[in-house]
């Protein structure tokens, strides 16, 4: 597709896209890039907290999988099951600086060394039925789904709605709030929990949700 027939295609989506990341020069970059794009609804924001609040109610948040931790994966997690389009930048140096963990179900990676135009074009449309990965990544990810593939089956079986729940528990939603969501009783709500903390060997919900984001049972 050549550059002008690129844009046509983007205005014709009008993708709202929240930037964030840390790194003035790769923010700037993007944010040319989507300009050339035809690309102006893009919010900017310098990390990726900020981010993901400025992005909630817009379609796209681009970011650096090097600046997911353990205290935004959660609620990374969460936008994508709302709808939200998340695109993560990775370079082979990042590997290191991450948990396997917060490689995210659900969500577009593109290598840095691979960022043009046409790559965050085609990362956007989804015209390349996958995202162009960096070699690290691409050897990488074979282990960490073997891994959770391990803790999988060494996870505590839940059931259907204890899974429902435990979601809730990450997205930080208190007993009253879940019984809502649900439709049931604040009181069911209350044993569906303390059944979940039960066969998660954990003594209140913090910890709960902390093992169930580091061994990707939700």
């Amino acid at each position: 597709m050549t550059c002008s027939g690129r844009r046509a295609a983007i205005r014709s989506s009008t993708l709202p896209i929240t930037v964030a990341m840390r790194n003035d020069l790769l923010r700037g970059g993007l944010e040319k890039m989507l300009d050339a794009l035809g690309m102006t609804e893009v919010a900017s924001r310098r990390d990726l907290r900020g981010g993901l609040d400025t992005a909630r109610g817009r379609s796209v948040l681009i970011a650096r999988l090097a600046e997911v931790d353990g205290a935004t994966v959660a609620d990374l997690r969460a936008a994508v099951r709302a709808g939200m389009r998340v695109l993560l930048l990775v370079a082979d140096g990042d590997l290191e600086l991450v948990e396997p963990g917060w490689v995210l179900d659900g969500v577009g990676y593109l290598g840095v060394d691979d960022l043009d135009e046409r790559a965050l074009h085609n990362a956007l449309c989804g015209t390349d039925g996958a995202s162009s990965l960096p070699s690290g990544l691409a050897r990488w990810l074979p282990a960490i789904l073997r891994q959770r593939a391990t803790a999988a089956s060494a996870a505590p079986r839940l059931t259907p709605r204890e899974r429902q729940v435990l979601a809730l528990l990450v997205e930080g939603l208190s007993n009253k709030q879940i019984a809502r969501r649900l439709r049931i009783s604040e009181h069911g709500a209350k044993r569906l929990v303390a059944n979940i903390l039960a066969k998660l060997d954990c003594p209140n919900r913090t910890l709960a949700v902390a093992r169930a984001v580091r061994d990707g049972v939700v």
